[in-house]
């Protein structure tokens, strides 16, 4: 999660389009986390990182305005920790609704 606030903040004194690949890699140091890809053999998630490293990746995603990305977190968070469903549902929802806007039938 570390490395990935680092990014953030590397990205941020750059403009955009050149900012997008540290972006990039910030919400996937966080994905990293968020799926526990990160674990070494025998150890077990930290919630309290899980549920930091979600809305971390969350957010970049809606910033990048990658809807699908951001709304599977959001299903995911409320899989892996229930006490955030609450806090995820307007979040879930407005991605979700993003993402139809974003792809017209």
């Amino acid at each position: 999660v570390g490395v990935g606030k680092v990014l953030e903040k590397q990205a941020a004194l750059r403009q955009p389009p050149d900012n997008k690949p540290l972006l990039v890699e910030a919400r996937d140091r966080y994905l990293n986390v968020f799926n526990g890809t990160n674990l070494r053999d025998g150890e077990k998630p930290s919630p309290n990182w899980v549920k930091e490293a979600g809305f971390a990746a969350a957010r970049l995603a809606e910033e990048q305005q990658e809807w699908q990305v951001a709304a599977n977190i959001y299903q995911r968070l409320t899989k892996v920790l229930p006490p955030v469903q609450n806090a995820v549902e307007k979040r879930l929802l407005r991605a979700l609704d993003q993402n139809k806007v974003a792809r017209p039938n």
